[in-house]
């Protein structure tokens, strides 16, 4: 067998303890990605050659790393060649009983799985990253008993990251009546991250389904920085958030999606801030019923079909700040042609002129270009003047590591229009700090800071950038 050893240390009882890290490969080792699961332990990689793998594989109680070559070569061939299919046959992908869990689950293509919940990936207290997959053609389909749950994803009482994946054509049905919830994903009691998503063509059937892209029900989900179109469902043809669940939903682009971009009901009352919510049809931009009151600020919400808001239940929620079509009461809301680029070929960015640059909540953060919040998903970038001393940058830039992903070491790269006091933090996958780069007062200008991990575990990683008002946030991979 060829097993890559690598000398990490982690912290027990106080001493440095010296620990084997494995990198178990696949087919080489093992003929199936299962069997290279059962003899992985806590920190080893399972790293699996492209083919395409007829399994549905099982992880539970570990903390490992299961991935394609693309996180060697960053190559996309390498998620469309590394298949693991479930042929119909249950669920490609169970996770159980790892909260707090540092696995990640990077680079593959996972299809053709069927079963009651969760056909691509099934997720029961698993606390684990899902990123830079393809997530396709898998069912969740009941055939009476109990109604059928995620496509694509079902997260069940975790709290995982969903990031940087391609969810597309996956169903979710009840027989007979052919009810079921979140064609994409589906959260019950789950506090996911969901991030970077393309989120598409996604099934929820029945005449009381709901939520063709994504579906929660007693959660907190935090939806961002996707993009959710051509999804189909009767409610919630987007994203539905339906009882018990707060969370929020920023900087998403919804267009083209039948049954609306967002309904939420009953007591959900997320944050609908800077969303660009156009052209879905059958059931408007953003629906709120029951006792449902979210915050909804900063979004477009323009040319849907039947109406743009529509609000059902006793008590009005905020709505401020935003560009929606026929008006709306409430603080700073405008009903003016946003001016898109070409929404004819789905460019939803602003022209210049457009009447929601400078028109968010003054309370907002300001956009990376240091000007007054933008209304909806994409800001349009007024740095325009060059400085008369070209060494002196004019906006506030955050570059993405690099290399990543890094072993052991890696550098951030940022500039500073003006003197302000940066901060740089790490913190782990759980959110828990765990270094401090840089604490202290920099003038105007191009910087570096360099993290060397050789003491830290592989998984994922944020850095927090704070500069005076300014805070941005990236992830990062730490690969052993």
């Amino acid at each position: 067998m060829r097993y890559l050893f690598i000398l990490v240390s982690v912290i027990v009882c106080f001493l440095p303890v010296p620990v084997l890290s494995v990198v178990i490969n696949i087919p080489d080792d093992f003929q199936s990605i299962q069997q290279g699961i059962i003899a992985a332990d806590d920190g080893d990689t399972v790293l699996v050659q492209p083919g395409t793998y007829y399994e549905n594989i099982s992880i539970r109680n570990i903390d490992i790393l299961l991935t394609s070559t693309y996180l060697l070569n960053q190559d996309t061939a390498s998620i469309l060649t590394t298949i693991i299919d479930g042929a119909g046959n249950g669920s490609v992908v169970n996770a159980y009983q790892m909260p707090d869990s540092g696995t990640i689950i990077c680079g593959f293509t996972i299809q053709n799985g069927r079963n009651v919940r969760g056909g691509g990936i099934f997720m029961a207290n698993a606390d684990i990253t899902v990123c830079h997959n393809i997530i396709k053609n898998n069912q969740a389909v009941s055939d009476g008993g109990q109604y059928a749950y995620g496509g694509g994803i079902y997260c069940l009482d975790c709290s995982p990251v969903i990031s940087e994946n391609i969810i597309t054509y996956n169903t979710s049905e009840y027989f007979p009546y052919k009810d079921g919830f979140g064609g994409g994903i589906c959260c019950n009691n789950a506090n996911a991250l969901i991030v970077n998503n393309q989120i598409t063509y996604n099934t929820a059937s029945g005449i009381t389904s709901g939520g063709g892209g994504f579906y929660a029900i007693n959660s907190n989900p935090e939806m961002g920085y996707n993009v959710l179109t051509e999804n189909i469902s009767n409610w919630g043809g987007a994203i539905f958030y339906d009882s018990n669940c707060n969370g929020s939903i920023y900087r998403n682009l919804i267009f083209a999606n039948y049954g609306g971009g967002i309904l939420c009901r009953n007591t959900a009352e997320p944050e609908i801030t800077n969303n660009t919510i156009t052209s879905n049809y059958w059931a408007g931009g953003i629906t709120c019923l029951s006792q449902s009151i979210p915050v909804v600020l900063n979004n477009i919400v323009w040319e849907n079909e039947v109406y743009e808001m529509y609000v059902g239940g006793p008590t009005p929620p905020e709505i401020t700040f935003n560009d929606i079509r026929d008006g709306w009461e409430g603080e700073g809301n405008i009903d003016i042609d946003p001016l898109f680029v070409d929404s004819d070929n789905n460019n939803f960015h602003l022209l210049p002129g457009s009447p929601c640059i400078d028109a968010g909540s003054p309370d907002s953060p300001y956009d990376p270009d240091n000007t007054r919040i933008d209304i909806g998903v994409h800001y349009y970038d007024q740095t325009t003047a060059i400085d008369s001393d070209p060494v002196m940058p004019g906006v506030f830039k955050l570059n993405q590591n690099y290399p990543n992903p890094f072993n052991a070491s890696t550098t951030i790269n940022y500039q500073l229009p003006k003197s302000a006091d940066v901060e740089i933090e790490i913190f782990d996958i759980l959110g828990r700090h765990v270094a401090t780069l840089i604490n202290q007062r920099q003038q105007a200008g191009d910087y570096q800071a360099i993290w060397n991990a050789v003491d830290f575990s592989s998984g994922m990683y944020f850095y927090k950038v704070r500069a005076g008002d300014y805070i941005e946030i990236r992830k990062m991979l730490l690969l052993k």
